[in-house]
């Protein structure tokens, strides 16, 4: 669960203010980090982005925050609070992402990251589909996924603040009495609580419909343009074809069920047939116990004992659940969007009917391909552990006081440190009395 909020329209610092307040009642949805988006009333291609791990007031201590919100007017704000369910808990796997012309927060998980173009490439189901979004529009996305999800962008090219979801996931907007300004949020009553506060006199909240695209022209000023409401189709559920089912010697079927010959008496019985359903995952003997099956590590999921494990995908065996859990025997969980091979060691069944999940064995995997190109060079993390190049400018690749690009060749020259908390911050700021008042870097 994650929550979502914007603001958007000729707004003025008591819109800012609301924003803010309605950030904090966000973080109720998720405190494992915050990011905002703003853009500047009067100015084109003024797109400004802050993240930080941690709750709202992680964030608000940030230069990088007062750069898009304080001071300044904005006629868009978009703001998210992560709950992670996919990929690390790091500034960079914070919500907003840009790709391309399009900047969007995402409530929801993706149950099919891997299907979506390029989906193996991105830590995070979110950012896998903007990036679909700005590279084959909404109407095509919509079509590929499946799970949860409640969407707010900011599409840089058409100007446009843009709404949709499915029955997963909630979204609520109410405009102001004077219709100049439209407050979104996941839930009704921050609307409420933030404009009250605020002076705001807002319209009943009322709650988005399924797949239906709301578009706003929000062009430079701040006047809001007239909404436009379409449908978004979604693409038909399918199901796997029905196993084959096996019946007693001297059984015949018809298409109105199964019949028996009846040895003793020398009639015939009609015994009642049920077709099959598809539940989802079903016991394939042959399967289990296979040695050398291609998967790729989907992402990094909890069941409900809150046992961490690795959602695989098996091209061949698009259907099957199948799951890794975590073990010092294997590093697959550290790379989600790797490929590797491993052995099914069995099948857990999790409810009648034959639903279930395969296991893999850990003491099995071999990494075949890493999901960047550089594992050649490893750098030290906050938590003591070494990532790939790519991977560790993936997860700390910025100062997170001052957002200046960071490289990890700095660690050892002193440059560059690493806190607690899982940040980069430059030499500068490491510097800085003020930072070092809230920080506390680890030695490494």
């Amino acid at each position: 669960m994650c929550g979502i909020i914007a603001i958007v329209g000729d707004m003025d610092a008591k819109s800012e203010k609301a924003f803010k307040q309605m950030l904090i009642l966000d973080s109720l949805r998720g405190e494992d980090s915050t990011g905002v988006l703003g853009v500047a009333k009067h100015l084109e291609e003024s797109e400004l982005i802050a993240k930080q791990v941690g709750d709202p007031f992680m964030l608000f201590d940030h230069k990088s925050f007062d750069k898009v919100v304080t001071h300044r007017t904005s006629r868009v704000l978009i703001g998210h609070n992560r709950y992670a369910t996919k990929g690390g808990v790091n500034r960079i796997n914070a919500h907003p992402f840009e790709c391309g012309d399009i900047i969007g927060v995402h409530n929801g998980t993706l149950t099919n990251q891997y299907e979506i173009d390029r989906g193996n490439k991105f830590a995070v189901d979110s950012e896998a589909l903007y990036n679909h979004v700005n590279e084959f529009g909404i109407d095509e996305t919509i079509k590929k996924l499946k799970g949860a999800w409640a969407l707010i962008f900011w599409d840089k090219a058409e100007q446009t603040i843009n709404y949709v979801r499915n029955e997963e996931r909630p979204l609520w907007l109410a405009f102001t009495e004077d219709k100049k300004q439209l407050f979104t949020a996941s839930e009704p009553w921050m609307i409420n609580i933030a404009a009250g506060r605020n002076g705001f006199t807002c319209e009943k909240p009322w709650e988005l419909a399924v797949d239906k695209l709301l578009s706003i022209p929000v062009p430079k000023g701040g006047k809001l343009g007239e909404p436009t409401v379409r449908d978004l189709e979604r693409a038909p559920k399918v199901f796997n074809t029905y196993p084959q089912q096996s019946f007693p010697r001297g059984t015949t079927t018809t298409r109105t069920g199964t019949k028996r010959a009846s040895q003793s008496k020398g009639k015939t019985n009609v015994v009642p047939f049920k077709e099959p359903t598809y539940d989802g995952s079903r016991l394939d003997t042959n399967f289990m116990g296979l040695r050398s099956v291609k998967l790729e590590a989907v992402a990094v999921m909890q069941d409900k004992h809150n046992a961490d494990y690795m959602l695989c995908f098996c091209p061949e065996k698009p259907f099957y659940e199948i799951r890794l859990y975590r073990s010092i025997h294997t590093q697959v969980l550290s790379h989600p969007g790797c490929e590797f091979t491993a052995a099914i060691s069995g099948f857990i069944s999790v409810a009648s009917g034959g639903a279930g999940y395969y296991k893999v064995s850990p003491h099995s995997t071999h990494i075949d391909t890493y999901p960047i190109n550089d594992v050649v060079d490893q750098f030290p993390t906050h938590d003591g552990k070494y990532l790939p190049k790519a991977a560790w400018l993936q997860a700390y690749g910025t100062c997170a006081f001052c957002t200046t690009d960071v490289d990890p060749a700095g660690i050892a020259e002193g440059t560059v440190g690493l806190s607690q908390a899982g940040d980069a911050f430059c030499k500068e700021c490491i510097e800085n009395p003020q930072v070092n008042e809230y920080i506390q870097l680890v030695q490494l």
